[in-house]
């Protein structure tokens, strides 16, 4: 199954419901090659709750 979000682009983002998890998505065809820094910044914003990567630009949000 190939899966792409709308414009293309990941969605790196918080589960509105449940805060202790993070996830990214619709990776298919070139998240491979940025699999090193999504689980980078998926693990600060785990951790530490923010990551210096500008990811803002990757929420769900833009979609609503």
């Amino acid at each position: 199954m190939y899966t792409m979000s709308p414009d293309e682009h990941f969605i790196v983002d918080q589960h509105p419901e449940f805060p202790q998890v993070h996830f990214a998505a619709g990776l298919s065809g070139h998240g491979f090659k940025f699999a090193s820094v999504l689980g980078e910044v998926l693990a600060d914003l785990l951790l530490h709750g923010r990551t210096k990567q500008d990811v803002a630009f990757l929420t769900v949000n833009r979609f609503l």
